[in-house]
């Protein structure tokens, strides 16, 4: 099949606007999974600050046990206190909840 130069004459817009058409999806397409990766990527290096982040708290939160003997050491200290200001012997108790 030959296309004859007056066909073309007529039907180039056509032609033209096929191919733009083709050239601009292919673009728009190139352009949103470059985007799509950026945020990937960046849902990435989030995902590791947050672990990273979790870690360290992790780490800050004292255990339980270490928690009770600070609560012992205060209330013996304080019983101490008033027993002194008192005039009355201390009196020592031993929390082991």
């Amino acid at each position: 099949m030959v296309i004859s130069s007056s066909a073309f004459s007529i039907y180039w817009p056509f032609f033209a606007s096929i191919i733009g058409g083709i050239i601009t999806f292919i673009t728009i397409w190139i352009n949103l999974n470059n985007k799509v990766n950026d945020l990937k990527a960046q849902g990435a290096d989030r995902d590791k600050e947050i672990a990273e982040l979790k870690g360290r708290i992790n780490t800050m939160q004292p255990d339980l046990g270490t928690i009770k003997t600070d609560i012992a050491v205060i209330k013996n200290t304080l019983e101490y206190i008033k027993g002194s200001v008192q005039g009355k012997p201390p009196m020592v108790t031993n929390n082991n909840n």
